[in-house]
């Protein structure tokens, strides 16, 4: 689980590729594995926390963060550290970015092995591993498990006196590493700031961990005096019951340290050379300006400190009047505010988005006497560079003194070899309004200049263009994830994940995704994918239901069903359908059990369908609600493409199947690995 991520993050430190501050975006993302399907990772507690720094993320064992550093830090360079640290699994092949997460086995004594390295600032000691069983690149100590040998006389027959060591990190990373994993502030939102994982007399680091399924859970952490790793599980492998590293292996390793220590003098690490402490913005972890709202200081390794100043918080002239952006000449100066804005990495828009988080705008100030701030001859719509399709309504300014008339061309390109004109020669002026009408669909794609002309009665002119791209091809969309027709078990699978692959010949803009009708969300970053919680509504049906009944449409809960406008649905309806086997006709039992003799089928199953393409299926077997679910994908021009429909099934986990669960109670399997700590 959990518990392999420093090995991640400290190679990623080791690297320089990141600092304790560097900022990462904890929002949904899909990370490229290929040949598979972009691997989305989630937290444990299925939210997004945004901005977080390494050292937050770590201790706070986030997940999404995890997988960013990881792709960093490099599997492979990952699997070279934790072998020199001490582990001797993790010697195949593929292991891919989950690794980080627990998607490979280790052995409780080889990572308490790895964590006492890091108790011993980056030293290792045990004794020479035989030299015939040496591999390259792997630890050459191991842990020593006997001290001494007594015969019955009490003479000592061998006694392990000094251990080798060997430096596996520098002292600087081994303290930075415990600096995080001892910072109980840090990991108190996630974990409490009074969990298992604290010694109330002395400062102790720890890390936790959970595989899927609650299969296996870890505690692993150290002083300066003793590293420690338990692990909880079931013999047989079977999952244990909602148990994780904090409330399984948690409680053991705390007693244990407890009761270790109970008589040991209080210990800290020396702070060694090459270490910094910088003050940083709070968020982007970057140097402070003059618009950081809030500073912390940080322990950085000597050569990583931060040069680059806060790019997060922003500041933007603003009229104040319309929230627009100001434009000098135009807004007046008592208009003109200074407001800061945080601008996060692209890969946070849909989050900042429904965070509501405040972002600048995008339109430049035009209120100076309708549209002045664009000029007497301005095409003000399609704006420059933006993406048209379909017909257009040009708006803009065509007004000089002297007019006579104004005409729009276009031509190919940014500098066009011949022009086009749109329409006719117009003789009245236009001030701020449409100037003409484009048709677009029979022209080839691409590039294009947008030229308005405005002439006087003198014969002289001015113009102005600006540059536009038509695209009328829609964007291509497939649903990778779920596949058609997936059987989705409520108690163990939690939700739906959507991969959409979505592209256009020029530029996309979102993906939508609906579910029995319905839009349940969307995406405007790519890789396309959304999360959507799995949900039953465990209606009972029954024969009252009368063979296709039409009723008003309702949710699952039995509200009606509220439109993006926050109005009922009007319109739609639902069809109630009871259905019965014609093959299974009654036994002569089932009639003399049954007062009206003359029905002689059986009722096997009844069927309930909503007008959105959801369906309850009631019947022997069990209870299934089906959904149908699409997504439509749109381009940065507005065209669209909806995809063809898939079922998705969801059922309630058999009762049986909870049965191996209670093992934890009646026959659990606990491993304690200890080793003293310094030489």
């Amino acid at each position: 689980g959990s518990s392999f991520k420093p090995f991640n993050y400290m190679t990623a430190l080791q690297k320089g590729v990141v600092t304790a501050a560097t900022m990462i975006m904890d929002v949904r993302q899909a990370f490229p594995d290929p040949p598979n399907p972009p691997y989305v990772p989630e937290n444990y507690d299925l939210k997004y926390h945004g901005p977080v720094s390494v050292r937050n993320a770590l201790a706070r064992s986030y997940n999404i963060p995890a997988v960013w550093v990881m792709q960093k830090s490099g599997v492979k360079d990952v699997i070279r550290n934790a072998h020199k640290m001490g582990l001797t699994t993790l010697d195949e092949d593929y292991y891919g970015l989950a690794l980080t997460l627990g998607g490979g086995e280790v052995k409780p004594l080889d990572m308490a092995y790895a964590f006492s390295v890091f108790a011993n600032n980056g030293v290792m000691a045990g004794k020479p591993v035989p030299e015939q069983d040496i591999r390259p690149g792997y630890r050459k100590l191991d842990p020593v498990a006997i001290l001494r040998v007594e015969d019955a006389d009490g003479k000592i027959l061998y006694e392990y006196t000094q251990p080798h060591t060997e430096q596996i990190i520098s002292p600087a990373l081994a303290y930075l590493m415990t600096s995080i994993l001892t910072d109980n502030n840090a990991r108190a939102p996630a974990f409490g700031a009074h969990s298992s994982l604290v010694l109330d007399d002395r400062p102790v680091a720890a890390k936790t961990g959970t595989t899927n399924n609650f299969r296996d859970n870890w505690t692993l952490g150290y002083t300066p005096q003793l590293a420690v790793a338990v692990w909880v599980g079931n013999n047989d492998n079977t999952p244990m019951k909602d148990v994780t590293g904090l409330s399984g292996a948690g409680p053991i390793w705390h007693d244990v340290m407890e009761y270790y220590h109970r008589d040991k003098p209080v210990e800290t690490w020396l702070r060694p050379p090459g270490l910094v402490d910088v003050t940083v913005d709070a968020v982007s972890g970057l140097l402070p300006t003059e618009y950081t709202p809030s500073t912390k200081t940080e322990l950085f390794l000597e050569g990583t400190e931060p040069k680059e100043k806060d790019n997060v918080h922003q500041a933007f002239q603003i009229n104040k009047a319309n929230g627009k952006l100001a434009v000098a000449g135009c807004t007046p100066p008592d208009l003109i505010e200074t407001q800061v804005f945080e601008i996060y990495p692209p890969v946070a828009n849909d989050w900042v988005k429904e965070q509501g988080i405040p972002q600048p705008p995008h339109e430049y100030d035009d209120s100076c006497a309708g549209a002045v701030a664009a000029g007497p001859v301005a095409i003000t719509y399609p704006r420059q560079f933006e993406y048209i399709h379909g017909g257009v309504v040009i708006t803009g300014n065509a007004r000089l003194d002297g007019f006579q008339l104004y005409r729009l061309e276009f031509g190919q390109g940014l500098n066009p070899q011949a022009w086009n004109q749109i329409g006719g020669d117009h003789g009245s002026p236009v001030d701020n309004g449409p100037l003409e009408y484009w048709e677009t669909s029979g022209l080839p794609e691409g590039l294009y200049t947008l030229q308005l002309t405005v002439l006087r009665g003198d014969g002289s002119f001015e113009r102005q263009a600006t540059q536009v791209t038509i695209d009328n091809t829609p964007p291509a969309a497939e649903i990778l994830n779920p596949e058609d027709g997936k059987v989705y078990v409520l108690e163990d699978d939690e939700y739906v994940n959507f991969q959409v692959d979505a592209n256009d010949n020029f530029a996309m803009d979102r993906v939508e995704y609906y579910i029995d009708n319905r839009k349940v969300g969307e995406s405007t970053v790519a890789p396309y994918n959304m999360r959507w919680t799995l949900v039953m509504s465990d209606i009972t049906l029954s024969r009252e239901y009368a063979i296709t009944q039409t009723l008003p449409l309702l949710a699952p809960d039995g509200q009606p069903i509220i439109g993006e406008d926050g109005q009922p649905v009007p319109g739609q309806v639902i069809t109630l359908t009871q259905v019965i086997s014609i093959t299974a006709p009654r036994t002569p039992e089932d009639i003399a059990a049954n007062l009206d003799i003359t029905d002689t089928e059986k009722i096997i199953g009844y069927t309930q369908v909503f007008s959105g393409g959801m369906q309850i299926i009631s019947d022997t077997v069990g209870y299934t609600e089906t959904h149908v679910i699409w997504v439509k994908a749109f381009d940065a021009a507005g065209n669209e493409f909806q995809t063809d429909p898939l079922h998705i099934s969801i059922i309630h986990k058999k009762e049986d199947e909870d049965k191996p669960q209670s093992r934890l109670l009646l026959d659990p399997r606990r491993w304690v690995a200890t080793l003293p700590g310094r030489t």
